[in-house]
């Protein structure tokens, strides 16, 4: 039952992807997006029937991260509510391989992407005593890059679209900082700078060994930059065409 279910399907986006159509505008929304703490939006242009500009937006989606994602208390850090700002975007011309043209069928595409986020958080650091000292703790991200993305578009009553990028890679320069404040006046912040250096160089893959850190009277710094972020996407659309 399923695989007869999977074959129907299938024909049905295969059909649909061969399927003419008239549109030259696709305006989509990345549900996936919600999960990361932003709302992203694209829009795609058709240029001809072979090709097409699209451009994605994205921006916070005004949830605390805290709601979708689960911050587990460790020995020295106890997070409690937080924000996010920033946008990205992501520029793309796309060559479409659809005998009925664009924005039908199969694509590869390369693109640009620019991404720029903050988050800020209230927090508790944990002495080993397991006092608790007021605190904030802030990072921000931001990275330049290009990448290439295949993919499949299909309309389903020439009308609703239906995308998934199933494989893409990219390569960002990124800069990112994070930032731990001792708000109490009472934190020991040499304990602190322990922490924080040797748990974050081990527990980030790629950056952590690229982060320098340095120290103040209340608070410890976290900095990596000019190094390479390889990275990998894949997405999946709604939208309407029109």
């Amino acid at each position: 039952m399923k695989k007869s279910a999977l074959f129907i399907i299938s024909l049905i986006i295969i059909s649909a992807g061969y399927a003419q159509t008239d549109n030259k505008n696709v305006v989509k929304i990345f549900p996936t997006s919600f999960l990361f703490g932003k709302a992203t939006l694209g829009y795609e242009r058709v240029l001809n029937d072979n090709s097409s500009f699209t451009l994605n937006i994205g921006l916070p989606s005004g949830i605390s991260p805290s709601k979708y994602v689960s911050f587990e208390e460790t020995e020295w850090l106890n997070l409690i509510d937080g924000k996010l700002d920033g946008f990205l975007l992501m520029p793309g011309y796309r060559f479409n391989f659809s005998k009925k043209g664009a924005p039908l069928g199969f694509y590869i595409e390369p693109y640009l992407k620019y991404e720029e986020f903050s988050t800020s958080w209230q927090a508790e650091f944990i002495d080993d005593e397991n006092e608790r000292f007021l605190s904030s703790f802030d990072g921000s991200y931001s990275g330049l890059g290009v990448g290439i993305q295949m993919g499949f578009l299909f309309l389903i009553g020439d009308v609703v679209s239906i995308e998934w990028s199933f494989f893409g890679l990219e390569a960002k320069t990124p800069n990112a900082e994070i930032k731990y404040t001792d708000l109490s006046g009472g934190a020991d912040i040499d304990d602190v700078y322990v922490e924080i250096a040797e748990n974050f160089s081990s527990d980030i893959p790629v950056i952590g060994d690229k982060i320098e850190f340095e120290k103040g009277s209340n608070y410890v710094k976290g900095i990596a930059s000019d190094f390479i972020l390889p990275g990998f996407r894949s997405a999946i659309s709604i939208g309407i065409a029109f």
